[in-house]
């Protein structure tokens, strides 16, 4: 009786097993990435998990795409847009806007499961242009005219190159740059699903040698911090001096003084570029000076 019994458990264990349901994750969704060098592929597979499968497996993958152009309807199918549709691991070789795959996963002993999953396009596109701008030598320069990259999955980040006399290279626009020498900067741009593109070099910054009469006053007339957040020192060794002057860019002359100051307080002066005038027995001299509160 006992062995009638036994058997009995063992029949209806073996029945459960065969039962139980096949079971198949294909992940989350998934994003392909398209730069400005082409779009890159995809595998489809590489986070499939399978539980209660049996044997050697097929993998059959689907997939019906509808694209309009002007009056003409074009269908696409999976064979059109993986590499293989029997594949555990197909490539996605040619990446529409988003696509719903669909796999059917079948075991050796007849046993099916399915799962489907949305593939979306984070791309790139980059606009024709240059910003072009010329400084002296020792002057600084607000880039504020953005990135020639757009598009891609936000939020994005910038990493701006070269980094030479970038006070900030990590800031989509409204950066300062101070290059010593004639440079041009280019921006990587990255998204929130791991798709990147790097542009083309973007501003193109001239750096102009001083002239004879600027390396003098460079010499013997210091102003900082420049760019000036309000309060602003000033070092000079100059000679015979009778006047002191700042001038707005328009220019105002919104400051005139008989001496030259160790230090000016700007913090009630409007954001702008000024000129610092220092006027001698011999000569005036002038120097650039943004302030920026």
């Amino acid at each position: 009786m006992k062995k009638i019994v036994f058997s009995a458990y063992l029949l209806m264990a073996t029945c459960f097993s065969g039962q139980a349901q096949c079971l198949l994750d294909l992940g989350p969704d998934r994003y392909a990435c398209g730069n400005l060098q082409g779009t890159d592929t995809l595998d489809l597979g590489d986070q499939i998990s399978h539980q209660n499968t049996v044997g050697s497996l097929t993998y059959t993958w689907e997939a019906h795409y509808f694209q309009q152009l002007g009056s003409t309807t074009i269908e696409l199918w999976a064979s059109d847009l993986l590499d293989d549709t029997t594949s555990a691991n197909p490539q996605y070789i040619a990446p529409l806007d988003s696509v719903q795959f669909f796999l059917t996963l079948s075991d050796s002993q007849g046993n099916t499961c399915s799962d489907s999953m949305v593939v979306y396009l984070s791309s790139f596109v980059s606009t024709l242009g240059t910003i072009n701008a010329s400084i002296q030598e020792g002057d600084s320069i607000f880039l504020n005219f953005g990135s020639n990259i757009s598009g891609g999955t936000g939020p994005l980040t910038y990493l701006w190159r070269p980094n030479h006399g970038l006070v900030d290279s990590t800031l989509a626009d409204g950066f300062w740059a101070k290059p010593s020498h004639s440079i041009a900067y280019y921006a990587t741009v990255s998204d929130t699903v791991g798709c990147s593109a790097v542009g083309a070099p973007y501003y193109y910054i001239t750096v102009n040698p001083l002239s004879e009469k600027e390396l003098r006053l460079a010499d013997h007339f210091k102003v900082y911090p420049n760019p000036s957040s309000g309060v602003l020192f000033i070092e000079s060794n100059l000679k015979e001096l009778r006047s002191f002057k700042l001038i707005r860019a328009d220019g105002r002359t919104v400051l005139s003084l008989d001496h030259l100051p160790l230090q000016l307080d700007l913090s009630g002066y409007s954001n702008g570029l000024y000129w610092l005038q220092v006027n001698t027995a011999r000569e005036s001299l002038s120097k650039r000076l943004v302030l920026q509160n």
